[in-house]
């Protein structure tokens, strides 16, 4: 399973990962939400492609930077050099955005990173900034007509509200911290406010025909006129459409690319800053889709009228050749910025490598050609003439280069950081997989009193009881107590608020709660291009409500529930730890709970460390973690330790498994954002895990709670084991399978339907008993009388060894 939050398709069988990854092999990795290809394109080019995001990669991470092929392609339609570093900057920027709003943050962590990010936008001279500011300068020195004025101030005019919206947020952000909880809230509406009133403003760079087309300038685009007919874009749909560079209005792209980017990004800070849980309350969903789909266009229309590349054909190279040194035009372009201008500048630069290029452009590209020499005669004058005997080759060879050279310009013209854009806020307009506001502090705290010891014999008996070892053993039960912390949604938070209720749950089969509750993704039919959040639920053996009603933290109104007793189903065991000698006896104090857990009210959610002083316990706010030992120590006669949580399954640890009732006693704290449970088991309890569970109810739909758990091993009953038995009980268990390796084909058992592992995987280990104990009840419900003369001789072959 991928670590990232999302993935997406470029091009087909071309997949990037949220951090801006090129990921290996043609197909996406599993459990991890994948956007398709906006178009489809052949094999060969997707390849190409991907070779060149590769390079683009390496250029960013310092492997192979390579500043004059970086120069060459002129990216993002500037011809200033400078314009190179940037947008590697830039790029580098979006991955970092996306990394940073793309995961689920518990609302604590959200603060620091994005408001850096904030501070870039508004307060230095960011890369995006920068090149946005740039690119207006130079577009500013080439249009002089009424019409390409009229245009530059329209783009001024666009700009403003981003900018006035960045100065609010950011001042918004400077601010909160001082901020009184009550003058907090109306600065956060009435910011939001201003947020909601520019996103018209803002939108509108999504009207190409009203934003972006310009009336190109005649007098650049004598060099390209004899192309006509041979320049073609890429459609969605994977093939190749003539494009003639017309005259008139043309869709600009070289300030759209930095200003949509700088406005998205911008756009996603601000909403991240002001409404950090958006993503649960599906408010701001509608505007996000907005944003996917407009810079979806945009980035398809500008690869559709702007990235051209020439496609030639067998008949293209068989004409009569007056020089056997003949040329052709072969590449791609992007016909605003590369005009006569830049060619003339190209062909003068004193550094250029291969002077006939010029961008992605080889307007001297030499064919692969077998020549024959045809010699004429005519008045007298003697000359030759020359034939290509391999035009199909040629041309294969200049579309060969041809598409080399458009993934080149595509990469860098800015499209895949456009789409990469576009999915993230696909992404975000998702109801997250996992919870923005509750997050488990720490795991459980766990300590035990009471604890009673005595000898005891455990026994082994596997495989239907063919695997049989002893032990001498010694048993120890014990009250055991548990204390668990979640932090809840920020009290600074505007409307609407998250809502929450509590739940005591148990589990079959020692199932993790990872096992019980799972999320993904799946198509969005109402909104096709986008996904939805589904929740899977597996059973649950018993649950308790101990906040049934759905509440939000709050600052008015702290939640105590005293001590309280629930009684729940569970599959108990005994708890086997191997051991290289006998344990003796612990001396432990007899406790009451609400003492426990006023003094575990002082753990802090990462280090150990007190956080919240609860007024139960009226103990000081800078108690540390060896004052918490000491004091848990003085309270019980045992220090504590952090558990954790266990699956089932194969884990042969929890033995003796017994499904019973169980009184669990609990006391619960919410004071604000923080929620304290503590809990307390006999020993008759046995051992147990309860899962202390956080519901939430997503705003956007009541169908869709989420869960956040703290998984409890309550272990009231434990065996401490010589390691022996666990090292007998293993070699019984290999022994048992290989005898009944060795028998099972000697008797005539109809197999089809079972899978039997043959003596050597037995005699290893590789098989586990549980599997074995399957294959026996398989043939003893479907052939009792077999089955008794094989385990017959199964024994006889145990007995022989």
């Amino acid at each position: 399973m991928s670590d990232s939050p999302f993935v997406f398709e470029v091009v087909t069988g071309v997949y990037v990962d949220a951090s801006g990854k090129i990921l290996p092999g043609a197909a996406p990795p599993k459990g991890v939400p994948v956007y398709g290809a906006a178009w489809k394109t052949y094999a060969d080019d997707a390849a190409k492609i991907k070779d060149a995001l590769k390079s683009v990669k390496d250029a960013m991470d310092g492997v192979q930077k390579n500043q004059t092929f970086l120069l060459d392609m002129h990216v993002w339609g500037s011809t200033n050099p400078n314009a190179v570093g940037l947008v590697l900057d830039i790029i580098k920027g979006i991955s970092a955005v996306a990394g940073a709003i793309a995961p689920v943050f518990a609302a604590v962590g959200v603060a620091i990173q994005v408001l850096e990010m904030l501070k870039v936008f508004s307060k230095g001279p960011d890369p995006l900034t920068t090149l946005v500011n740039e690119r207006f300068n130079e577009l500013s020195k080439l249009m002089v007509g009424n019409s390409q004025q009229l245009y530059l101030m329209h783009l001024g005019d666009m700009r403003a509200p981003l900018n006035s919206l960045i100065d609010d947020v950011s001042a918004f952000s400077d601010t909160q911290d001082n901020l009184v909880l009550a003058d907090y809230f109306v600065q956060q509406h009435d910011t939001v406010v201003k947020l909601n009133n520019a996103m018209s403003q803002i939108l509108a760079m999504f009207d190409a025909a009203g934003s972006w087309m310009v009336q190109r300038d005649e007098t650049r685009l004598k060099t390209w006129e004899a192309m006509q007919g041979r320049l073609f874009s890429q459609t969605a749909g994977g093939t190749l459409s003539t494009r003639n560079i017309d005259r008139g209005l043309q869709f600009d792209h070289r300030a759209m690319v930095p200003f949509v980017i700088n406005a998205t990004t911008g756009y996603l800070t601000c909403l991240r800053t002001l409404v950090p849980e958006y993503r649960s309350t599906s408010a701001h969903a509608p505007t996000l889709r907005r944003f996917a789909d407009g810079v979806e266009a945009l980035a398809a229309q500008m690869r559709e009228s702007v990235l051209l590349r020439t496609q030639h054909t067998a008949a293209d190279f068989g004409l009569y050749l007056a020089n056997p040194d003949a040329t052709f035009v072969v590449g791609a372009l992007d016909p605003l910025t590369h005009n006569d201008d830049f060619i003339r500048k190209e062909r003068a630069a004193p550094a250029q490598e291969r002077p006939t290029r010029a961008g992605c452009m080889d307007y001297g590209w030499s064919p692969p050609a077998v020549l024959e020499t045809i010699p004429l005669e005519q008045g007298g004058l003697h000359y030759n003439r020359y034939r290509i005997l391999n035009p199909q080759q040629c041309a294969d060879a200049a579309n060969e280069q041809a598409a080399k050279d458009y993934a080149d310009l595509l990469v860098l013209s800015g499209y895949v950081q456009l789409m990469h854009l576009s999915t993230l806020c696909r992404h975000q307009a998702t109801e997250p997989d996992r919870s923005e506001t509750v997050a488990a502090s720490r795991p459980p705290l766990l300590t035990y009193t009471d604890a009673v010891d005595k000898k005891k014999t455990v026994e082994s008996r596997w495989i239907l009881g063919l695997s049989h070892v002893q032990a001498k053993a010694l048993e120890r039960t014990r009250e055991c107590w548990a204390s668990v912390r979640f932090k809840t949604q920020s009290l600074r938070r505007g409307a609407p608020l998250m809502r929450y209720r509590v739940v005591l749950r148990t589990l079959p089969e020692l199932k993790s709660y990872s096992d019980h509750f799972a999320t993904g993704y799946e198509p969005d039919a109402a909104h096709p291009g986008f996904q939805k959040l589904y929740i899977q639920r597996g059973s649950e053996l018993d649950s308790k409500a101990i906040i049934s009603e759905w509440t939000p933290s709050s600052a008015k109104e702290s939640i105590h529930i005293p001590e309280t007793t629930v009684s729940l189903e569970a599959d108990t065991y005994d708890w086997y730890i191997p051991v290289k000698s006998s344990f003796g006896s612990v001396a432990a104090k007899p406790v009451e709970l609400s003492q426990f857990h006023a003094t575990t009210q002082f753990v802090d959610s990462q280090t150990g460390v007190q956080i919240m002083s609860n007024s139960l316990s009226g103990g000081s706010a800078n108690m540390d973690a060896i004052a918490l030992r000491q004091s848990v120590g003085d309270l019980t006669g045992q220090g504590w330790f952090l558990g954790q949580p266990r699956a089932g399954g194969r884990d042969r640890s929890a033995r003796e498994r017994k499904r019973q009732e169980v009184d669990v006693t609990y006391i619960l704290d919410w004071v604000e954002d923080e929620l304290a449970v503590s809990l307390r088991v006999g020993p008759e309890a046995r051992s147990l895990s309860v899962c202390v569970v956080v519901e939430e109810q997503f705003l956007s739909s009541h169908d869709n709670v989420m869960e956040t758990a703290a998984e409890v091993p309550m272990d009231a009953l434990v065996s401490f084991v010589p390691q022996k038995f666990f090292e007998d009980e293993a070699k019984a268990i290999g022994l048992a399978g290989a005898a009944i390796a060795r028998n099972i084909f000697r008797e005539e058992l109809d197999l089809s339907d079972i899978h039997v592992p043959g003596p050597v995987e037995a005699d290893l280990g590789l098989i586990s008993p549980e599997h074995w104990e399957g294959v026996l009840k398989t043939i003893q419900s479907t052939q009792p009388e077999k089955f008794e003369r094989l385990i017959s001789a199964v024994k006889r072959d145990l007995r022989r060894n």
